[in-house]
């Protein structure tokens, strides 16, 4: 099963320190991005949401251990995922439960890794992921994310950090 292999390379890797010097041609993380993508549409007939959301998962983990500093790559895994739930549950369509948890969890992860708690706002794609939940898990996350704001005492000093706090309590409280 080369999902289950390709999870399984992500979270050993994940331990992995990058060099601080590594040629963009030999970057881990596109290649690995590459080679999700890539599975994902060899699968015939289409991959089940789950699947994917358990590759993204691990890409995203991957992504956090090795590369902390490189937001854009967090911030792609979290773009690739809102658009591949949006296809999902265009028209309305709810999201199957086990998707929604993996969803939650997915979104949550940045939450727990960063040590700097508004380095999740400078993820432009994070909050569409966040809007694919339910409203209840779109508030608990906004919750999380306001409780670790205030547990660490952090100074919001920019403008652009205010807006995405508020935009995101404010989408929550619909």
């Amino acid at each position: 099963d080369v999902k289950a292999l390709l999870i399984f390379l992500m979270e050993r890797l994940s331990q992995w320190a990058a060099p601080d010097d590594e040629p963009e041609e030999d970057n881990v993380f596109a290649l690995l991005s590459a080679q999700v993508s890539a599975t994902i549409q060899k699968e015939e007939g289409g991959m089940e949401l789950l699947h994917v959301l358990q590759l993204h998962k691990a890409l995203l983990a991957f992504t956090l251990g090795v590369y902390p500093t490189k937001l854009e790559y967090a911030d792609h895994v979290m773009g690739t995922c809102a658009q591949l739930v949006g296809k999902v549950t265009e028209g309305g369509a709810a999201l199957e439960p086990r998707c929604a948890s993996l969803l939650l969890e997915l979104v949550s992860v940045p939450l727990e890794k960063y040590a700097e708690i508004l380095d999740v706002l400078q993820l432009p794609r994070w909050p569409d992921a966040l809007a694919r939940l339910s409203l209840d898990k779109q508030r608990q996350v906004a919750g999380t994310l306001v409780e670790r704001v205030l547990q660490k005492g952090v100074k919001i000093t920019e403008v652009a950090q205010a807006d995405m706090l508020l935009k995101i309590g404010r989408a929550s409280c619909r």
